[in-house]
């Protein structure tokens, strides 16, 4: 097994939390450069055992605790990161499902403006046609009579 430099994968990986949505997504953040900054911990734990030499047994029996801790803590750190993923997934198609609901209520909203502008409309032609047939009325009389005052002075 290569042992990786843990500096550059810790580098890259903080690089890509640092350019992550921080504003949902800070446990995951802070997981993840945890988890990251604990390898880095056990991966410079190992080259100083490796260096010592592997015969002392107090030595593997640290590594092994140690391993046994990040593994771990790895887990836990991979668990909370798939549950705040699902959160996030979960937050969006909410998101998602009450931003479609504020477009139909809008379109809803305008429907009913256009409605009350037509009733305002029908309102008003009643209203002429009222008027119209107040005057149609008048008129009608005022005709009548000046048929009959034409009619007496024929007479």
């Amino acid at each position: 097994m290569e042992i990786e430099s843990p500096s550059s994968n810790f580098t890259q990986v903080n690089n890509s939390v640092t350019n992550y949505d921080a504003k949902n997504d800070d446990d995951l953040a802070v997981s993840i450069i945890k988890l990251y900054s604990a390898n880095k911990s056990f991966q410079t734990e190992l080259h100083k055992l490796k260096d010592v030499g592997k015969s002392d047994h107090e030595s593997g029996e640290t590594i092994s605790i140690q391993n046994e801790d990040m593994k771990t803590e790895t887990e836990e750190l991979m668990k909370q990161k798939m549950e705040i993923d699902v959160q996030c997934v979960a937050i969006s198609k909410a998101i998602e499902y009450f931003m479609v609901q504020v477009d139909l209520m809008m379109e809803h909203k305008k429907i009913v403006l256009e409605q009350i502008e037509m009733m305002k409309k029908v309102e008003d032609a009643e209203m002429k046609a009222i008027g119209l047939k107040m005057q149609a009325e008048q008129l009608k009389v005022i005709c009548e009579e000046i048929l009959l005052k034409e009619q007496v002075w024929m007479f």
